[in-house]
């Protein structure tokens, strides 16, 4: 556990432990508030397309793209299905018969369309929260491997990078804003009417008992297939307009523009062989539909189906 006091955002994230002073970092502007979503100045390269397989990278990349596509089609249905159940509800209304099937027509439709919303807004965004890890981290080498989305039983790791040193499960966050944490809480601070304008859009959530529950699942995984390799997690802030004041933290906590840093960090001592890695990488990428990023800019993409 870390008993530092700080604040992270941009332009750096100081990872001192010598200290207990609140570190005050003024987060990168974003003139559109919650509802921009442009990357952090220097993470993505403003001369270069959004597309991954255009960046010049070395680090290997494994996407399930199927997940993304079918998580893209439930959203929308979702949304669909909450449209229908409110304007079906406000039609109830006229019959006074009808009122407690409008009232709850009501509810379940707007629960239904904003965790639409949310999820549309998470799969349809360009660069999604995948994307934004792999221009983050494209500057390492071939040592280093990111798997996105693969498929396992349980609270499955949205992003598992494989490094010289193990594996470290990333779970992420693309909200703006002030966000406090002090232990295993979290808070995200402001007014109760950016609450309700902002039910659709990002949520915070625990990002600490996500990312543990994310290990647990790989953990046993690894068990199963009896695989020895040190797990470890962290949790990533995307937003360039963000701000998290960490009082104590039971799971690192980091900016997405300090990732490469904190990454090459925590990779000095080496415990995974060439092979021991090629082989884990298999082993990990699992899913519908494989998306395979090489490490040069002359492989194209390979799409593979599992069978």
């Amino acid at each position: 556990m870390h008993n530092n006091d700080r604040k992270i955002g941009l332009p750096r994230l100081s990872r001192s432990r010598a200290t207990h002073s609140v570190q005050k970092v003024r987060a990168g502007h974003c003139q559109h508030g919650t509802a921009c979503w442009n990357p952090p100045e220097g993470v993505l390269d403003s001369n270069l397309p959004v597309g991954v397989g255009d960046w010049w990278s070395f680090v290997r990349v494994v996407r399930n793209i199927g997940y993304v596509r079918k998580r893209r089609r439930v959203a929308r249905i979702m949304v669909v299905v909450g449209l229908l159940l409110i304007l079906t509800a406000i039609a109830f209304t006229l019959s006074p018969g009808l009122l407690f099937f409008a009232y709850a027509g009501l509810i379940i439709g707007f629960l239904t369309f904003n965790g639409g919303m949310q999820q549309v807004g998470r799969w349809s965004r360009k660069p999604r929260n995948d994307e934004v890890l792999d221009a983050a981290l494209s500057r390492l080498n071939d040592r280093y491997a990111l798997i996105h989305y693969a498929e396992f039983p349980g609270r499955r790791p949205d992003h598992i990078l494989i490094t010289p040193a193990g594996i470290m499960v990333l779970s992420t966050r693309e909200i703006a804003g002030r966000v406090s944490v002090n232990g295993r809480r979290w808070r995200k601070r402001g007014s109760p009417f950016g609450f309700i304008f902002g039910m659709s859009g990002p949520q915070l959530g625990n990002p600490t008992i996500e990312n543990e529950e994310q290990i647990a699942t790989l953990t046993t995984f690894l068990t199963e297939e009896n695989i020895q390799a040190h797990v470890e997690g962290a949790v990533v802030f995307l937003h360039p307009n963000v701000e998290v004041e960490v009082q104590d933290e039971t799971v690192p906590v980091v900016h997405v523009t300090e990732l490469y840093d904190y990454v090459r960090d925590r990779s000095d001592v080496v415990s995974l062989g060439n092979r021991e890695r090629d082989a884990l990488i298999e082993k990990l990428s699992r899913g519908e539909e494989l998306e395979r990023v090489g490490s040069s800019p002359a492989t194209p993409k390979k799409k593979l189906r599992a069978t």
